[in-house]
């Protein structure tokens, strides 16, 4: 009878039980699972053996009475397992769910909910006392095998209420095959079929990633290329690839753009030849790609012939010796390197030239000729160009076999015509593919299967668990050369058949190993070692052996020659700084073309400070010395890896906010970088906190977009950064305490523990810095996958460290608990004095959920948009209904600091709203309750007046208290717009039909002195008021202004019309500049804005709202149908001393800045969602305004009524959020207000 090996069955988190049928073989079963440390070989933790006779049931008890003792000795916490009592809601939960299993069964529907939808599905039927009781239960019938509940970061949204619907759904997708491509090869467009069945309940858009994170959760199908999937199980196994089964050979052709031919230098050294040619053996192959093809031009052009020579001496060949392989290991290693851009250009760059004047005919060849493909297997995987295998990468079992490999080093001679060239694998390109292969391999062990990968990690017997060795390139020869002999010399035996031929046939013993063959290999440790000092390693059987023959990764032999800067090129000087890797020094570079250059070393290795130096550099220094001399080998080892680690990622990148990388020194193991001026970030934030002096708003936002470019940058490279805070942020120019606010320039730096993502986009394993850390990492200590999301996270904190200048959770302690619980850093209330989005954007960064947060994209569009300095603050308004009038007044006082602002705005509505602010924003609401809805609110002299439904008018005083009531006279219609004072005395009143003059005395009484009655209905009116005349424009339909010309005794004198550039349109704002000379006007549901010039009464100009775009939008929240719907909804003019600027809002939320003169835009954003109702200028006290200005209520009892605080944080920091000049004499500070429906916060997709 056959025995099933492992049956597992998960009793508790960290055991399980292997049990086994049948009675064959017990010991060799014991033997091999029944071991000590059976963790550190794959293995659960196996309790006992039993053997069960399905037929007589002989032991059944004994199987029960071991899994009882078992479940017994199980404890949470101190507590056992079988001793706690379930909550009767979690039984009532459970029953509910199989009432909703038989629901869906029934109705034949997809069984995937998401968290909230099956909250709302499990309330229907029970009460739940909380949120801790919901997630408690859920967790209990996961466990049950009642649903299924993932806790990673793509899928925790989810529940899959039915693990039987999953199991058959999750079937049919591994059955799916993609037409033309070979098995274990799936396209995505294959899984449209199912995938319209893979949405939510209730839901009509099927959840496409979330069913690919699901096939990569449950190893069944892993994204390799673009929109190409790879199905592990149904990749063949090598045996039968080996073996040319039928469609055994699965292929994937490498994405190649283009082929780079290395040349040589200009003077190559003598001693470093590119190709040997001694030692070699030969073989020539025709392919059937040989023959002649017709060239693009229609002529008949032979190909080249390519001749493939292998260098067995030159062969780079690395071996990992595993205690047992992890589940999954080979399937997202493979993936891996296929997807990866950085191994597909080393492909692209693994040939050399031996002359330069062969390399640009070489390209032209090998970019017509060459083709690369992968061969793809269960266990390993294989490069092969023009049908020759340059590179593999396989698993080999514990039993001795005879294998001809050719691979890595390689000559190929290039016949064309009568030419004959030649091009090499060796030296920079093979090592530099290599050097990649092992980081992807050493990194997903290190972050994927920690428990093994973790390097130095040993088993109970004192064994690591991975060994990597690297075999003496000459030992393998002269091995490989001997073996082949004896293959060739193998005993023959001859016989005839039936015909008489002769049949020759060879006699061969599997896993005969009669001949003893022995092969030296070198730890991968000792070759870093040696690599560092002296370069050499002794082989007992061919003495002293090179680095660069047999490990040139470990010696840099990738890296460009022009970054290995040698030690007589390096002059070091002062330290600047220690950190957990070692020392910086501040040094001076000798580069090749003999310029003099200051970098930072990054010290790898123990070096003596220097004299001068800190005493806690210096005890440092001595403690890390002793440990390198205690266990030189583990340390010079992980030198070597972090070294290796920022090599690979800054080698590559080139951008103005990443620190450019100088090069690398070997002795002593350092990186050079470009020196920093300014040091790091957050000793200048520290210097900014101790002096009292805080960061402008210019200065926060150069620093948050400079950060995101590099992040932004970083995530399109595929780089997960993983450690953002202002401690790795360096300085190049940054402005002093309380100095000229200056140009600011950030780096980005230390890569040490920065990761390549998978072609999934996602990363395992533990890194960062704890307070900067998502909570998706420290809930499972880097075991879940998570995403580039992370680094959005830590920007929140970064953004808290510039507004603040101090650390998060500063002072606090168990802060992971803190996190996982929600908690999040606090804002003290002088620290909210900054544009509300800022705050608004440090808060989406850290939602607990990834989803939630914005990308590195959005980052950088949102900070360089305009509103992130200047939307100071936002209130939500109680009443849902725009207000009917909104009327700015300026408090302040000719007293006060010229720089100070304080204003009221007063909304009409039900009730009116008077709101208080300053220039950092609102603090202060109060509300007038009226007897009927006021229509118009305007200033009146130094009072406001307030026009009800009824047509009586409350005047009220800036402190809100009621002063008098006054009747206007009796009008044929109702006003349409808020009662408006000319010059000192005269009152405008506009109805449908009229325009009425009134004298207005000390009293607040009112005398008739002039009615006007229009012809057409009047929509909208502004008063034009110039040095000699005085006009009053009303808007008409049809296009049709009209203007009435006051005379000197306060009558209207005489009228005239102008029309606008399109019929049938309704005018519906006229706006007016101060000096008269220019008029704007809006027409109802149009999209454009015109500047008329009064004097020669044309346009002088117009604007298409149409034609803008907001700067802060993404592809992701840019709405297309914005520019075609876009109408314009409200205008207001802003006028400074440097010129006027046009406010205009549209009914899509659109806020347009443009040059009021020209109408050339300067800026747009969209706060609002939906519709902006209304816009209004808030100016500061003017020249001609101060000596009638009359100090009020609200500005002299500030400090009683609240204000005191925040007027002492006007003064105390009114430099600090300053990005421009102080305002010119005369210019005042002035702030837009707008009110629209749905504030957008951040625009995440």
């Amino acid at each position: 009878m056959a025995w099933q090996r492992c049956v597992r069955d998960a009793i508790a988190r960290d055991s399980c039980h292997i049990f086994t049928k049948g009675a064959a073989q017990p010991r060799l079963i014991r033997s091999r699972f029944m071991v000590n440390d059976g963790d550190k070989h794959g293995l659960p933790r196996i309790l006992d053996l039993l053997f069960i006779n399905g037929k007589t049931r002989n032991d059944i008890k004994n199987l029960l009475s071991a899994i009882y003792n078992s479940a017994w000795e199980v404890r949470i916490g101190k507590e056992r397992a079988l001793d706690q009592q379930i909550p009767s809601s979690y039984i009532a939960m459970l029953k509910v769910v199989r009432e909703l299993h038989t629901e869906l069964r029934r109705d034949a529907v997809s069984a995937i909910m998401t968290l909230e939808q099956f909250r709302e599905r499990t309330k229907q039927r029970m009460c739940q006392k909380d949120d801790i009781e919901f997630r408690g239960a859920c967790s209990f019938l996961h466990d049950s095998g009642e649903i299924v509940h993932f806790e990673d970061a793509s899928l925790r949204q989810l529940i899959f209420v039915d693990p039987l619907w999953l199991a058959d759904y999750l079937a049919a997708v591994v059955a799916l095959r993609s037409p033309h491509k070979a098995a274990g090869i799936l396209s995505q467009d294959a899984l449209n079929p199912l995938l319209k069945q893979f949405r939510s309940l209730d839901s009509t858009t099927p959840l496409r990633s979330a069913l690919l994170d699901l096939l990569q959760k449950c190893e069944l199908a892993l994204p390799c290329l673009a929109r190409r999937l790879v199905v592990p199980a149904l990749l063949p196994d090598e045996y039968r690839l080996r073996a040319d089964y039928h469609t055994a050979s699965v292929r994937i052709a490498a994405k190649v753009a283009t082929w780079v031919i290395r040349s040589p230098p200009e003077s190559a050294p003598a001693h470093q030849p590119l190709a040997r040619t001694v030692g070699v053996r030969q073989r020539s192959m025709d392919h059937p790609s040989l023959s002649p093809k017709k060239s693009v031009n229609g002529d008949t052009a032979t190909e080249a012939i390519f001749t493939f020579t292998f260098c067995p001496e030159k062969q780079l060949r690395r071996v990992y010796a595993m205690s047992y392989i992890p589940s999954g290991f080979w399937s997202r290693l493979v993936t891996r390197i296929i997807g990866d851009e950085n191994v597909i250009r080393a492909v692209e760059c693994l040939f050399a030239s031996n002359t330069r004047a062969d390399t640009t005919r070489l390209r032209q060849i090998c970019n017509n000729q060459l083709k690369a493909e992968w061969i793809v297997w269960q266990t390993g995987l294989e490069l092969i160009i023009k049908g020759h295998s340059v590179f593999l990468l396989k698993q080999f079992f514990a039993q001795w076999l005879f294998l001809c490999v050719e691979n890595s080093s390689s000559s190929v001679t290039v016949v064309d015509g009568a030419s004959k060239m030649t091009i090499s694998t060796e030296g920079e390109g093979s090592t530099r593919l290599l050097a990649l292969v092992v980081d992807l391999l050493d990194t997903l062990l290190e972050d994927w299967y920690p428990a093994i990968g973790t390097r130095f990690v040993h088993s109970s017997e004192g064994d690591l668990l991975v060994n990597r060795f690297v075999p003496c390139a000459k030992c393998a020869s002269d091995i490989a050369a001997e073996a082949q002999c004896a293959h060739d010399d193998a005993e023959v035996t001859h016989r005839k058949n039936s015909k008489g031929e002769h049949v020759v046939r060879g006699s061969k013993t599997t896993g005969d190993i009669s001949t003893l063959y022995v092969i030296h290999c070198f730890s991968i440790e000792e070759c870093m070692l040696a690599g560092r000092e002296h370069g050499w390693l002794e082989c007992p059987s061919h003495s002293g052996i090179h680095m660069k023959d047999v490990a040139p990764d470990t010696v840099f032999v990738d890296i460009e020659s022009s970054l290995v800067i040698a030690a007589d090129q390096m002059r070091r000087g002062r330290l600047l700084g220690r950190g957990a890797f070692g020392f910086v020094f501040r040094a001076t570079v000798k580069l090749q073309s003999g310029e003099l250059c200051e970098v930072a070393q990054k010290m790898l290795e123990p070096v003596d400070p220097g004299p001068g130096a800190r005493p806690s550099a210096v005890a440092a220094f001595k403690a890390a010395a002793d440990k390198w001399r205690r266990d030189s080998l583990e340390f010079a080892s992980r030198a070597y890896c972090t070294s290796r680690q920022e090599l690979n990622l800054l080698s590559r990148l080139r951008h103005s906010n990443i620190v450019c990388l100088v090069g690398v020194c070997v002795s002593p193991l350092s990186l050079i970088f470009e020196l920093a001026p300014l040091g790091a970030l957050n000793q200048l934030l520290a210097s900014h906190r101790k002096s009292g002096a805080r960061l402008g708003l210019s200065v926060l936002r150069d620093s948050a977009v400079q950060v995101a470019k590099a992040l932004e940058y970083l995530h399109s490279a595929h780089i997960i950064y993983r450690d953002l805070k202002s401690e790795n942020v360096l300085v190049w120019r940054f402005p002093p305490p309380f100095g000229p606010q200056t140009d600011v320039l950030l780096k980005l730096g230390d890569y040490g523990i920065s990761r390549t993502v998978m072609p999934s986009g996602g990363a395992k394993g533990f890194g960062g810095t704890e307070g900067f850390m998502a909570p998706e990492i420290v809930r499972f200590n880097g075991e879940e996958e998570y995403t580039q999301k992370v680094d959005c996270f830590s920007y929140g904190m970064f953004l808290y460290e510039l507004i603040t200048l101090k650390h998060p959770f500063e002072g606090e302690e168990h802060v992971k608990e803190r996190l996982l619980e929600g908690a999040r850093p606090v804002f003290l209330p002088h620290e909210l004095l900054v544009p509300s989005p800022m705050l608004d954007l440090a808060i989406h960064c850290w939602a607990a959920s990834p989803d939630n947060r914005p990308s590195s994209s959005q980052l950088v569009g949102y900070c360089s948009a305009p509103e992130f300095t200047h939307i100071l603050d936002v209130c939500e308004l109680d009443e849902a209904l725009p207000p009917s009038s909104v009327l700015p007044y300026h408090t302040g006082d000719e007293m006060d600091d010229p720089d100070d602002f304080e204003a009221q705005l007063w909304l009409g509505g039900k009730n009116i709203t008077v709101m208080s602010c300053t220039q950092y924003g609102w603090f202060e609401q109060k509300v007038i309750e009226t007897p009927f809805r006021a229509r118009f609110t305007s200033r009146v002299r130094d009072t406001v007046w307030s026009c009800d439904e009824n047509g009586e008018v409350t005047v009220y005083a800036t402190s809100l208290h009621e002063l008098t009531k006054l009747k206007l006279p009796s009008l044929s219609a109702p006003i349409i717009r808020a009662p408006e004072l000319i010059g000192s005395d005269i009152l405008l009143l506009v109805t449908g039909r009229q325009l009425i003059l009134l004298r207005l005395n000390e009293a607040n009484s009112v005398v008739l002195l002039a009615t006007l009655d229009s012809p057409f209905p009047i929509k909208t009116a502004a008063t034009v008021i110039q040095t000699t005349s005085r006009q009053i424009w009303t808007g008409h339909s049809e296009g049709r202004i009209s203007i009435h010309h006051l005379s000197t005794d306060d009558k209207f004198s005489f009228s005239s019309s102008l029309y606008l550039p399109d019929d049938n349109v309704v005018v519906k704002d006229i706006l007016a500049s101060r000096d008269g000379n220019n008029v704007w006007v809006t027409y109802e549901g149009g999209s454009r804005v015109f500047c008329w010039d009064v004097e020669r009464r044309q346009i002088s100009s117009s604007l298409d709202i149409r034609k803008v775009m907001p700067g802060s939008e993404t592809i992701h929240t840019l709405d297309v149908e914005m520019a075609e719907e876009n109408v314009v909804t409200c205008a207001a003019l802003l006028e400074n001393a440097d010129g006027a600027q046009l406010y205009v809002g549209t009914s899509r939320g659109l806020l347009v800045v443009a040059n009021a003169l020209l109408l050339q835009p300067l800026s747009a954003c969209r706060p609002f969602g939906g519709e902006l109702t209304s816009l209004c200028v808030v100016e500061g006290p003017r020249d001609d305004d101060l000596n009638t200005k009359v100090r009020t209520t609200l500005s002299t009892t500030s400090s009683e009524s609240g204000l005191g605080w925040v007027r002492e944080r006007v003064s105390e920091t009114l430099e600090r959020f300053r990005g421009s000049p102080a305002p010119s004499p005369g210019q005042g500070t002035s702030v837009v207000v707008t009110i629209g429906r749905g504030y957008r916060f951040v625009p995440i997709a």
